[in-house]
């Protein structure tokens, strides 16, 4: 009977040495919480980039910028519009090239600097326009095969997101088709008007059910995958209607929320936006930006990544689950401006 008692507590003691371990086990393999951000850039549209007289001085700024961001340790998304990549195949010289080891200026950002291109429409705002999504994305792989399968969409807007789901067919280059994988910025329907108080300031990863209230509900069965950018700041001074005075702020509240255990094992997102104006500003503006990155650069919880590496990211260390932080979850105490 005694030996019975013995083999008895034995076995106990193993299946909870088991199940304590497993425990542990699962608990190691659960993602961390992290933040991971972001450099984005726009050029938008504007005929001037399709003029060869003011496009190597555009080059020269844009070149200097990014060998500044690429010392400090940064590389960037940089999202170009159709007469961008316009000027890029008209303009470039081989006595400019000279100067960016043979290559067109776009390509050089993306072999030296591990520089990521997308296509552009400000404020998303396709329907409207002589090009679509589908022609950008044409003319900007005729300038890189390295250009990305992203879209900015109109959050609020049915049939874009829509065509976008069922991919797009070129308006002016009619033959060609675009099936956008990744969402990289979802704006209100007033965005390209200069109101940005309806964009989505969501944090996180998530595919989209649809538009409006759907947009931050998680289809487990979609395909295009969203990346949050988090809110607006007001860097600039000019705009009353954010709540950040810079993106730098909004990390830092997030950062706070994975230190006192009020986000546990989710993937958090921001994106930071380098205005079009600093992207052209030469070393002064480089400079503010730097400054600002630095404030964060060193965070343990801090990842910078580029938007490709992010849905990688997503896809093998939180497996594909939905990651969803709304603003709302914000405390208003939190806000800075």
């Amino acid at each position: 009977m005694k030996k019975i008692y013995i083999f008895t507590s034995v076995a106990i003691v193993l299946i909870v040495f088991c199940f304590l371990a497993a425990f542990l086990m699962q608990k190691d393999q659960e993602p961390e919480s992290k933040v991971y951000v972001t450099l984005m850039a726009h050029i938008e549209e504007g005929d001037i980039y399709t003029s060869c007289l003011p496009y190597e001085d555009y080059r020269d700024r844009l070149l200097e910028f990014s060998s500044i961001l690429h010392e400090n340790g940064y590389k960037l998304n940089l999202q170009a519009s159709y007469q961008y990549f316009e000027g890029v195949l008209n303009c470039e010289t081989g006595e400019m090239q000279e100067l960016t080891d043979g290559k067109n200026v776009v390509q050089f950002l993306v072999d030296e600097y591990d520089f990521e291109i997308d296509p552009h429409h400000e404020g998303a705002w396709d329907w409207k326009s002589e090009y679509n999504y589908a022609d950008t994305r044409y003319v900007g792989e005729l300038v890189t095969d390295d250009i990305t399968d992203m879209v900015g969409v109109v959050w609020d807007y049915e049939p874009q997101f829509e065509e976008f789901d069922a991919c797009q067919q070129g308006d002016t280059h009619t033959d060609f088709t675009f099936c956008p994988e990744i969402i990289s910025g979802a704006v209100g329907y007033n965005h390209h008007l200069g109101d940005f108080s309806d964009d989505d300031a969501t944090s996180g990863v998530w595919i989209p059910a649809g538009t409006g209230d759907d947009f931050t509900v998680h289809d487990f069965e979609g395909r295009m995958i969203t990346i949050g950018s988090g809110p607006h700041a007001n860097r600039n001074g000019r705009r009353n209607d954010n709540l950040f005075a810079t993106e730098a702020d909004y990390i830092k509240v997030l950062l706070k929320y994975i230190d006192d255990g009020r986000v546990e094992n989710q993937m958090l997102t921001a994106a930071i936006p380098i205005p079009q104006s600093s992207l052209f500003g030469g070393a002064t503006e480089a400079a503010e930006i730097i400054r600002m990155l630095n404030g964060i650069k060193d965070e343990e919880n801090v990842v910078f990544a580029s938007y490709t590496e992010i849905a990688d990211i997503w896809r093998e260390d939180y497996g594909s689950e939905p990651q969803i932080f709304l603003f709302d979850q914000i405390d208003e105490q939190d806000y800075t401006y």
